[in-house]
């Protein structure tokens, strides 16, 4: 349990590979102790970080353990987690169709499992996959429902992901002066809680629209840099 924390505290402070080897380490431990709902979060932590560095693979076998287990010790917040996840890495493969269905399966369960949360979440998680699929016109639909307050404690990294989805929904229909803005709120958010991932995502974003000098203005350094430094592989 200790290890499986230290690996939180990495993660959110950006040391992401010293964050695996914790999470690799507890899911093993739990397994030997025979703990086997504590080795299913781990192991889902453990995908989740994996997701987000661009090794789909790897993550995708990790997540249909994770979902054995969770069906097996009946924890269906985990198996619907797990499957947002799954959503993801099959929306990398190309598959969004596959990947919306997912998503919509997952937040139905957390609908009856009342996580009113973890169902904006993974409205979120929605929105971005039908950008990605050039769906433009849907995300800007399911960005509109999203609740007004997103900037708080319980929904923790979603409100400057939020503004980058909406700045690249402004851009996609020529507003560079709404999609700058939204882009710039959302960096000075990602930089307040110091999350380098999305900071580093911000900046893409901002240098794609001409924006050059957001990171070293805001002493941040440069998109490749900060994604490098995770761990992120350079097709992700």
């Amino acid at each position: 349990h200790c290890l499986n924390n230290i690996a939180v505290q990495a993660y959110t402070h950006g040391r992401w590979e010293e964050a695996l080897v914790c999470y690799r380490e507890a899911t093993q431990i739990f397994r030997r102790t025979g703990d086997t709902a504590s080795e299913g979060n781990a192991a889902y932590n453990q995908a989740e970080l994996l997701v987000r560095q661009g090794r789909c693979a790897e993550a995708g076998e990790l997540l249909d353990e994770v979902l054995v287990i969770a069906r097996a010790v009946e924890d269906d917040e985990l198996v619907a987690l797990a499957m947002r996840e799954q959503a993801r890495v099959v929306a990398a493969s190309g598959d969004a169709a596959g990947a919306v269905g997912l998503l919509h399966e997952a937040r139905q369960m957390f609908e009856q499992l009342d996580e009113p949360d973890e169902r904006v979440a993974t409205d979120v998680v929605l929105a971005e996959v039908l950008l990605d699929a050039d769906r433009v016109g849907d995300c800007t639909e399911v960005l509109g429902t999203l609740p007004d307050d997103l900037d708080s404690e319980a929904l923790p990294g979603v409100a400057p992901r939020v503004r980058r989805l909406r700045g690249r929904t402004h851009a996609a229909h020529g507003r560079s002066d709404e999609a700058v803005a939204e882009l710039l709120a959302g960096l000075r958010l990602a930089q307040r809680d110091d999350d380098r991932y999305e900071q580093a995502l911000l900046l893409r974003e901002l240098v794609g629209l001409g924006v050059h000098d957001a990171g070293v203005r805001d002493g941040l350094g440069t998109y490749t840099e900060i994604l490098a430094s995770l761990g992120v592989i350079s097709s992700a």
